[in-house]
């Protein structure tokens, strides 16, 4: 028997066994897909249910995941991968077993992410078949959102926790970005089944984030920015910055930023009335020479423009116009 997954040609979700006329509801106008096109491949372009759009920010770089797709994302604790999950929907519900919601709105607000929920995920047991895991997503039928579930490790029963965002996905049609932390053994709890279970696997950890796994396409390794503590920077989507510092050491500091020698790029821009893209965006410009004589770019622009890149920021300026990342910032293998 042919386990491979199918996908509904009208609006690209993963089809269930016992499904014939495709369940998917449209979000603007909630009426059902009802699709009997299936394929091997995802379609492209067609998607006008339930999922909204690519991932975003830095995963969108190195990952696909389509609809009613599930990806696992893992690495040390404490290095940026809630935020990283955040960044990559644009308006997921968040379960956790760790994260009040007060913490969760404030890793949101953060990023300038928009919350469809958050939730206390609830485990029971059920004797020795194992434990049944409760999500606690509540929302009007059709509206249904991605999912961040974070962390497997928290919940006690990972792979539970796992085959729960798998029943999610697979009901609705959404997306699931699951969250669980590398042991102090090096290794993923219950990693075998994990692994196996998942559609995509991400990979952050060392200044690296790399899709090792992806059921897709070809998979995608880009070097990262970090701060202090080997954090993983990520961008707010609301806000502009600077590339700053010196060669070796380049960051992006978010305007308005007191002190900063390129930070004021963009109050300079506001002056003089230009068409500014929308944030996030990246600039540099020499702070001696910019209010006499206009935009005058530092000589080291093209180590500043590769800066904003590795963060997953456009680059801007009046001179070059809006940079955006490039794809081939991604090694594909």
């Amino acid at each position: 028997m042919d386990e491979r997954p199918l996908y509904c040609m009208s609006c690209g979700r993963r089809r269930q066994r016992t499904e014939y006329l495709c369940p998917a509801l449209r979000l603007d106008t909630r009426e059902r897909c009802g699709g009997t096109d299936y394929s091997l491949r995802v379609p492209g372009g067609v998607c006008g249910y339930v999922v909204q759009g690519d991932l975003s920010g830095l995963l969108g770089q190195v990952a696909t995941l389509a609809p009613g797709g599930v990806m696992l994302l893992y690495g040390p604790a404490g290095v940026g991968k809630t935020t990283l999950a955040l960044s990559a929907f644009t308006r997921p519900h968040f379960a956790s077993r760790e994260m009040d919601a007060g913490l969760v709105a404030s890793y949101a607000e953060r990023v300038g992410a928009e919350l469809a929920g958050v939730s206390w995920i609830e485990v029971a047991e059920e004797g020795e078949e194992g434990e049944t895991i409760a999500l606690g997503i509540r929302t009007p039928i059709g509206d249904w959102p991605d999912l961040i579930l974070d962390s497997v490790n928290a919940t006690g029963a990972p792979v539970a926790a796992l085959h729960a965002a798998k029943r999610y996905t697979a009901r609705t049609g959404a997306r699931a970005i699951v969250i669980a932390h590398i042991t102090k053994a090096g290794d993923v709890r219950g990693s075998s089944e994990l692994q196996h279970d998942c559609d995509v696997i991400v990979e952050l950890a060392g200044g690296r984030l790399e899709s090792i796994k992806s059921r897709y396409g070809a998979t995608a390794r880009l070097e990262v920015s970090r701060g202090a503590g080997g954090r993983l920077r990520v961008p707010e989507r609301r806000r502009y910055y600077s590339v700053e510092g010196s060669p070796g050491s380049l960051r992006l500091a978010p305007y308005p930023h007191r002190g900063a020698r390129f930070a004021d790029v963009w109050r300079w821009a506001k002056r003089a009335e230009l068409s500014l893209p929308p944030p996030p965006a990246a600039a540099a410009a020499s702070r001696s020479e910019l209010y006499a004589s206009g935009w005058i770019e530092p000589d080291d622009v093209e180590e500043r423009i590769a800066a904003a890149h590795r963060a997953g920021v456009p680059y801007y300026s009046p001179v070059r116009g809006l940079q955006e990342v490039p794809g081939e910032l991604t090694d594909q293998s």
